[in-house]
C-alpha cells in the first residue's frame, strides 16, 4: 500500500471545481468495483483528464512499492505500458487502412505530436491540439489492441484515455464498441467529451458517465495561476470573459485585454455622444475583422460593461472594468432609470450572427446604433 497515494476525500484536494465527480469516483474506489469503461463529459478544460490520471493512480496504489513506482513513472510520463493515449491525428500523405496510426506522418508533424504530449503530461490543463488533426482515426482504434495484449504480470490497472472521444467517426466508434463489449483484461477506458451527444448511445450505455461541471469564474482563475504561471490580474481578466470553461480562457491569451477593455470603454462613449464616426474608427482599428473570435471578445467586451454598469448599480461592485469605474458612475448617474437589459440582449444576438457570416461591419454599426439609442431610451 502506497500511504501518499490513499484513498478518500483529500486526495482529491487538487482537482478544482469537481466535487461531485470525485465523490462518485472515490465511492467507485471505495466499492473495489471499478467498471471497465468510464465516459467523462462536460465542458472543455474543467478537468476531466487530470481526474482521469488522478483515479488511475487511486486505484493501483495497494500495488506493490516497486511496482507501483514504475507505473506511476510511465503514467506521468503518459507512455505505454501504463496508459495509451488516443486523440486526433492528421492523416499522413498516402495513408491506407492498412496503415498504423503513425506510419506515413512526416517527422516533423511526429515531433509535434510528442511536444504536444509532454505539455499535456506536465500541465494536466493543457489543451492537446496538433495541427490538421480532426479526427480520431480508425487505425488509432486498432492499435489499442495491440496495447491491450501486452501484459507484463503486474497486475496494474493499465488505461486507454481518448481525448476528445466525440472526434471519432462512427466507424472508429463501431470499432471501439468491440473492445467495450469485450473489455480486455486488466484494462479500464476513459472517454473524454465535451460533445457527449455525438456519440452513439450504445457508446456511452457502455460506460460508467459522470458528468464535469463548468468551473467557476474564481476556479478559472486558480487554475489559471497555478497551472499556467499567469499573475493574478491576467488570470482575473481571463476568467471574468471564460463562461466557466478554461479553454475560453487559454483562447483569449492572444489578445491584448486591457486594449480591448479601453476601446470598448471608447466606443461607447463615442457612441452616446453620437460621434458614430469615431466610434467606428475606433473598433476597427483594435478588431481584426478577419478574426471572427476576435470581434466577438470585442462584443462580449461591450455586454460586460453593461452588465458592470447594473451590477454597480445595485450593488456597488464591478467584475471586469474595475479600472473604467469613472465611466459606470458617469453613466449611471446620468441613466439610474434605464433598463440595459435590451441592449444587451440586441448585442447577444449580433455576436451571435457572426457565427452566420452576416457582414462585419453591419453588425458594428449594428452595435453603435444600439448604444446610441441608450442616450435616449427612457
Amino acid at each position: 500500500m502506497n500511504p501518499s497515494e490513499a484513498g478518500g476525500s483529500g486526495f482529491w484536494n487538487d482537482i478544482i471545481g469537481q466535487t461531485k465527480a470525485t465523490e462518485i469516483l472515490n465511492n467507485i474506489y471505495t466499492s473495489r468495483r471499478v467498471p471497465h469503461a468510464f465516459l467523462f463529459y462536460g465542458p472543455e478544460g474543467s478537468g476531466k483528464f487530470f481526474t482521469a490520471i488522478r483515479f488511475l493512480k487511486l486505484i493501483n496504489s495497494s500495488a506493490d512499492e516497486e511496482v507501483y513506482k514504475k507505473y506511476v513513472k510511465n503514467l506521468s510520463s503518459l507512455s505505454e505500458p501504463a496508459v495509451k493515449l488516443v486523440f486526433a491525428l492528421p492523416r499522413g500523405k498516402g495513408e491506407t487502412g492498412d496503415d498504423s496510426s503513425y506510419d506515413k506522418l512526416p517527422q516533423d508533424t511526429i515531433e509535434l505530436i510528442t511536444e504536444q504530449i509532454a505539455k499535456l503530461a506536465g500541465n494536466p490543463y493543457h489543451r492537446l491540439s496538433v495541427e490538421g488533426a480532426n479526427t480520431i482515426k480508425i487505425s488509432s482504434i486498432r492499435d489499442i489492441k495491440k496495447f491491450s495484449n501486452y501484459d507484463d504480470g503486474s497486475g496494474i490497472k493499465k488505461a486507454v484515455i481518448i481525448y476528445d472521444a466525440h472526434l471519432m467517426a462512427d466507424e472508429a466508434q463501431n470499432a471501439l464498441l468491440k473492445n467495450l463489449e469485450e473489455p480486455p483484461e486488466n484494462i479500464i477506458f476513459f472517454l473524454l467529451t465535451s460533445n457527449r451527444e455525438k456519440l452513439l448511445p450504445t457508446i456511452f450505455s457502455r460506460c460508467w458517465n459522470v458528468q464535469f461541471n463548468p468551473l467557476t469564474t474564481a476556479q478559472v482563475k486558480e487554475i489559471l495561476i497555478n497551472y499556467f504561471k499567469l499573475d493574478e490580474k491576467k488570470a482575473d481578466a481571463l476568467a471574468n470573459f471564460s463562461d466557466g470553461s478554461l479553454s475560453n480562457a487559454l483562447n483569449l491569451l492572444r489578445y491584448d485585454i486591457d486594449s480591448i477593455l479601453d476601446t470598448a470603454v471608447q466606443t461607447i462613449r463615442f457612441s452616446l455622444a453620437r460621434k458614430f464616426y469615431l466610434a467606428n474608427k475606433a473598433m476597427e482599428e483594435q478588431i481584426d475583422l478577419n478574426d471572427k473570435a476576435h470581434v466577438q471578445f470585442f462584443i462580449s467586451a461591450l455586454i460586460k460593461w453593461l452588465k458592470d454598469v447594473n451590477k454597480h448599480k445595485y450593488t456597488g461592485e464591478i467584475d471586469t472594468f474595475r479600472n473604467h469605474e469613472d465611466t459606470i458612475v458617469k453613466f449611471n448617474s446620468k441613466f439610474n432609470n434605464l433598463n440595459l437589459g435590451q441592449s444587451i440582449l440586441k448585442l447577444e444576438q449580433l455576436m451571435k450572427l457572426i457565427d452566420n457570416n452576416l457582414n462585419l461591419n453591419i453588425i458594428l454599426l449594428g452595435i453603435i446604433f444600439e448604444l446610441s439609442a441608450l442616450s435616449v431610451r427612457k
